[in-house]
């Protein structure tokens, strides 16, 4: 299962309709229609019961990496600034580009095209914007619906 902005976790089934997770303490209950169509779930976790209506049956299909020269990763490297003390860092390792946001992990990001690329991790994207010289000046989160600009600073 994934919540939106994080990581994947395994749960695990303790019935049918009930299930666990083993790295934080949560629980998922599934809920079904007279048919027996699942409809909703509900996630326990913190004294909270919060439902998730069901909006589609199709499971997100993964995306295929763009094949691209990795020697631009080495434009995007550096540091851009999404907020005060929020910060990307951008850095290539051998063959992939891996981005930081300020408090979590690297994350590898995949390219669709030369200047966008995508996680595999969460729902999110991000575009590098050049100058008119062809630097790159900035970049761009695609997440929840919003898009959210990144000067570069380093």
């Amino acid at each position: 299962m994934q919540l939106t902005g994080q990581s994947y976790l395994n749960i695990f089934p303790e019935s049918d309709t009930k299930f666990f997770c083993d790295v934080v303490d949560a629980q998922i209950s599934f809920q079904a229609d007279a048919a027996g169509k699942t409809k909703s779930l509900t996630l326990h976790q913190n004294g909270a019961n919060q439902v998730a209506k069901k909006i589609s049956d199709v499971e997100p299909g993964e995306k295929a990496a763009a094949k691209v020269d990795v020697k631009i990763y080495d434009a995007y490297a550096g540091k851009y600034e999404l907020a005060s003390n929020v910060i990307f860092t951008v850095q290539r390792q051998g063959d992939r580009l891996m981005v930081q946001l300020t408090g979590q992990p690297f994350f590898e990001v995949f390219p669709e095209t030369e200047t966008k690329f995508f996680y595999k991790v969460v729902d999110a994207q991000l575009t590098f914007v050049k100058d008119d010289k062809g630097g790159v000046k900035a970049l761009i989160l695609h997440q929840n619906g919003l898009n959210q600009e990144a000067k570069r600073v380093k």
